[in-house]
């Protein structure tokens, strides 16, 4: 099934529960500052891109 890339980090890190609370938090929060921002910036350079 296809995930929008914010959706599926979600989804990875919710499966993934024998994480310890640190490192989920520590990932956790990786992914709200830094994956899915950059995934957002990419999404819009291709799609200008294309254009």
């Amino acid at each position: 099934m296809w995930y929008p890339v914010g959706q599926y980090l979600d989804q990875w890190l919710a499966d993934h529960r024998g994480l310890r609370r640190s490192t989920r938090k520590s990932y956790g929060e990786h992914i709200e500052y830094y994956l899915k921002p950059i995934w957002a910036t990419l999404t819009w350079i291709i799609y200008a891109l294309r254009i």
